[in-house]
């Protein structure tokens, strides 16, 4: 490990999948004044500093070279790059960088093989960074939530009326295994973290309540990781997008049946 750098730069990342209630965490981390959070960096380019193909693209307009996705470009990008953010928040600001899982594979290198660690996940280990590692139970939630707010390009809304249309069918013949996928998916960026020290693993159903939203008792724990005073939870509970299942899924029945006798059968009363 690069001891000097990891000890110089506190950086967080809040790795999760789509839906899985990052965006409620990371309003309320913004109202911690010694953390610095930033958004999905990894989205798609937005010429804003902090993105980071906004970076790339101005290091690769100096060093042509550095396009070529070697094991050496890539971790002397990943290294200028959070030099990049330190430089936009100060030398030793407590930095929490909001990752998809999606997007951990943003740096992999030339042959990376499709289940090995994204490099991603090995620099910021080899750096000490810390995980909150976020995982959402249930699934079929999961994946209904990401295809109403794609269907809408709305991801997140304090009125259910914003959202032009909140209903969606989803393919019977498919969902168990669409829902293995998701399942086999979290259990990889699980044992690509086991073993490593500075992960605090919080589900979705933990953290939220429907009555306050951001449980206090998973803040504390959060802020007790982040070696930040204690607090209560600011930001105000978001309304979530769209209607219970039963509502938002026009062949719910069908769906039903289909997970019927399986170990994802709760989910649709979940």
């Amino acid at each position: 490990m690069n001891k000097g750098f990891g000890e110089d730069q506190r950086v967080t990342i809040l790795l999760a999948e789509h839906r899985s209630g990052t965006t409620l965490l990371r309003e309320d981390l913004k109202q911690s004044s010694q953390l610095h959070v930033l958004d999905e960096v990894f989205v798609e380019y937005r010429d804003v500093p902090q993105n980071y193909f906004h970076f790339l693209v101005q290091k690769v307009a100096k060093v042509p070279l550095l396009a070529v996705p070697s094991i050496d470009n890539r971790r002397h990008l990943f290294n200028d790059y959070v030099a990049h953010l330190q430089s936009l928040h100060g030398r030793g600001a407590s930095l929490l960088l909001d990752v998809k899982y999606s997007h951990a594979h943003a740096l992999n290198k030339i042959n990376h093989r499709p289940l090995d660690s994204p490099l991603f996940l090995n620099l910021c280990k080899e750096h000490g960074f810390r995980f909150i590692h976020l995982q959402r139970k249930n699934l079929l939630q999961t994946l209904v939530s990401l295809r109403v707010a794609i269907k809408n390009d709305s991801f997140r809304t304090r009125e259910r009326r914003q959202v032009a249309d909140p209903t969606i069918a989803i393919d019977s013949r498919s969902i168990v295994e669409e829902l293995q996928k998701r399942e086999q998916e979290v259990r990889l960026f699980r044992d690509w973290l086991d073993g490593y020290p500075h992960v605090l693993d919080i589900t979705y159903e933990e953290m939220t309540s429907a009555a306050t939203g951001l449980r206090p008792n998973v803040l504390e724990m959060v802020l007790e990781f982040l070696e930040l005073p204690p607090r209560q939870p600011a930001v105000p509970r978001r309304e979530k997008l769209g209607l219970p299942m039963d509502q938002v899924i026009e062949n719910y029945d069908e769906i039903c049946d289909a997970l019927a006798g399986t170990r994802y059968e709760w989910m649709v009363n979940g």
